[in-house]
């Protein structure tokens, strides 16, 4: 990894943290045009989709689905999906976590709906996304060096890129931690909640929605403020200002607005990577529900209340008067004092582990909805902890389909 690209990247970054609204979107109409032009060029599935097309507004929406599905046309590397599973499978079983192909970085997101993504990144892009993070993440200058522990379901050699960077196991032993002593903890709520008590001068949650009550949990044990990084296989999405609240990467995404909710300001993004060029994002529509937010730090970058949770994920009920209604992942979070799990069958039914049964049925009836049937179990389902949690869950197809 080119240190000097790194180095580059994350002053570039600080640079662009002080713009105005005025100036970033210049600076999106410039790397629109030119990673539009670059897709075109050498993308087959680019090229075919847009053909003649220039209006950027009346590009077709895309998804994680046809991503997969074309993957071999998809990405401009010549790279097929079968030989990039392979590689990036034996770097996760050899724990290596080198896997490359002709220079290019392999990696395979958790796939929290069983279907794991596969990414792609060239060595500067790898190096502009290690800057584009630190200069967002660490909390003091890059040249002095901090220790960051990992916490993660599968290590990259883009989470190398950093060699204070310490990659920590899921289902490793958790009490190495005391002894690394890092000045930075990064790691899933469900697994920071599992580790023993230490005293990093910053903890980020990643990979998980954070919930109110884990959010809070975890203010207890470590005794500071909760941040966020909002990172998928679709890129370094967004992060906590010094004011605690998450912005969108508005200095490498462009991010369109998709309402489902305009009253509660619930949308889901649709993303333009500026730089991405490997495995190009061009109006890629994300399945995560997003809250708009306001901020006082005086950043220019788009404002996040919370990430909520799957589009998939939003209950259906009928209300008494036979209504249909939704409740959103962060309500029902909200409902619960202690660990839970609440899941709603393909016929309605919920299926509660944990939490109390009768704080659901008061929420339920506030929410002026037919009552379904609520089957309560005393303990939460078994899972490894390299399984990804999603404490609200629907079965079966997105009622926004």
């Amino acid at each position: 990894m080119n240190k000097m690209q790194i180095l580059r990247s994350y002053f570039q970054t600080k640079r662009r943290l002080k713009w105005d609204r005025n100036k970033l979107e210049i600076w999106h109409k410039k790397g629109i045009r030119k990673i539009v032009s670059y897709a075109k060029k050498h993308s087959p599935f680019y090229r075919k989709l847009y053909g003649n097309m220039t209006n950027f507004a009346s590009f077709p929406i895309i998804s994680k689905k046809e991503m997969m599905e074309t993957f071999d046309l998809f990405n401009t590397a010549g790279i097929s999906k079968e030989k990039a599973v392979q590689v990036a499978l034996e770097g996760e079983k050899n724990k290596t976590y080198d896997s490359k192909i002709n220079g290019i970085t392999v990696g395979l997101s958790s796939g929290t709906s069983g279907k794991r993504g596969v990414f792609l990144a060239s060595e500067k892009e790898a190096a502009l996304w290690c800057g584009n993070i630190l200069a967002k993440t660490l909390t003091c200058s890059i040249f002095k060096k901090e220790k960051v522990a990992l916490f993660l379901r599968a290590n990259s050699n883009l989470y190398e890129t950093a060699s204070s960077f310490k990659y920590f196991p899921l289902d490793g032993d958790y009490e190495e931690i005391k002894e690394f002593d890092p000045d930075i903890l990064v790691g899933p709520p469900s697994l920071l909640r599992k580790l023993p008590k230490i005293h990093p001068k910053k903890v980020i949650s990643v990979a998980e929605v954070l919930e109110p009550l884990d959010e809070k949990f975890l203010e207890k044990k470590f005794k500071i403020r909760i941040d966020q990084v909002y990172q998928c296989t679709e890129g370094f999405l967004g992060f906590t200002c010094e004011k605690g609240t998450l912005h969108l990467n508005e200095d490498v995404l462009h991010i369109e607005k998709e309402y489902i909710d305009r009253s509660t300001g619930r949308f889901l993004p649709i993303i333009t990577d500026l730089f991405r060029s490997t495995q190009p994002i061009i109006r890629y529509r994300l399945d995560d529900v997003l809250i708009e937010g306001t901020c006082s730090c005086g950043s220019s970058f788009m404002a996040i209340e919370c990430i909520e949770g799957r589009l998939t994920d939003v209950l259906s009920f009928k209300k008494k008067e036979g209504e249909q209604t939704y409740i959103f992942p962060r309500e029902i979070g909200k409902i619960f004092s202690s660990e839970y799990l609440l899941k709603q069958d393909s016929q309605g039914v919920l299926h509660l582990y944990g939490g109390c049964e009768k704080e659901l049925k008061a929420f339920l009836i506030r929410k002026n909805i037919t009552l379904p049937k609520i089957k309560w179990y005393s303990q939460l389902p078994i899972r490894k902890d390299y399984e990804k949690l999603r404490r609200v869950q629907r079965n079966g197809n997105s009622i926004f389909v």
